[in-house]
């Protein structure tokens, strides 16, 4: 097989993977703008940045997290990349929390981040956090854009968070983490939910349900608190006899991520409580790394 034929291929397999990665993962404000690849003319340098965030409805005091894809879609390596983003309206830079050593300016509220070269077909993952103000006005969305000054210039994709009131506390809650933020296929991940009861008063025959996320399998006997596994589902599920007033209880299994198609996309997992009353927790996110090429 020529060289020619092997760059065709090995280009082809890059853009499926970031078509599929920009349908499916940037998020819903994002996603629906359906992000095209940016086509290259032969000997000539092309950086294309594609963003997404974790949430795309927010309360006051939430923290989201930007990610930035910076991909070369050419058959050159490229020159330095010099990558801004300003910090959106009603939202504060988490300090210290960008990679890449980015640096941020606290008069301009900007971020930059001076980037080595990439190869051909090669990407860099860039991502940061803001914090929703508290005094940001409900309803109002939190827009972010990242802009590209060398080697060229050019803009991402916009995307978009809507700020949403606080709701009446529910006395009975379920809150989910995960031990990986990002992983490669074939990785095990570790879900923890809490079940609070912050009442004055007991809740008895509590009912959680836990969907084994896409792109993964359950790894038999790992979840604890005499749960029972129904592989139609396929789903975890634990029946609480009494959960006393002031208690919280946790439990814990684990999953292994079993799909190449995970490649480039997003794992969220809920836990939810079916019964006494019906709450669903927030979203315990992985991000599964692209393969090299």
């Amino acid at each position: 097989m020529t060289m020619i034929n092997i760059n065709i291929m090995k280009k082809a397999v890059m853009s499926a993977l970031l078509i599929i990665f920009g349908v499916l993962m940037i998020g819903p404000a994002a996603a629906a703008q359906d992000i095209p690849l940016m086509a290259c003319p032969p000997d000539t340098v092309a950086i294309q940045l594609i963003k997404y965030v974790d949430l795309t409805e927010a309360h006051r005091g939430d923290v989201l997290t930007y990610f930035i894809r910076v991909y070369n879609g050419s058959s050159l390596t490229s020159g330095n990349i010099i990558v801004h983003d300003y910090i959106p309206e009603f939202a504060d830079y988490v300090n210290g929390s960008a990679n890449f050593q980015a640096v941020y300016d606290g008069t301009g509220d900007w971020l930059t981040w001076n980037l080595p070269p990439l190869d051909a077909y090669q990407m860099h993952l860039l991502r940061f956090q803001v914090r929703v103000e508290d005094d940001a006005p409900i309803g109002s969305l939190v827009v972010n854009i990242a802009n590209q000054t060398s080697p060229h210039e050019s803009t991402s994709n916009p995307v978009e968070t809507i700020i949403i009131p606080d709701e009446l506390p529910s006395l009975l809650t379920v809150a989910k983490t995960v031990d990986r933020r990002l992983a490669d296929v074939g990785d095990t991940l570790l879900y923890t939910i809490k079940i609070l009861n912050s009442g004055l008063t007991d809740f008895e025959n509590i009912i959680i349900h836990d969907t084994i996320p896409v792109y993964t399998e359950y790894v038999l006997g790992t979840a604890d608190g005499d749960a029972t596994f129904d592989p139609a589902g396929p789903v975890l599920i634990w029946n609480i006899a009494s959960l006393a007033a002031g208690q919280e209880i946790s439990f814990t299994f684990r999953v292994v991520i079993n799909d190449g198609n995970a490649a480039g996309n997003e794992i969220r997992n809920f836990a939810d409580i079916i019964a006494p009353i019906v709450y669903r927790s927030n979203p315990a996110i992985t991000l599964v790394e692209m393969p090299d090429p």
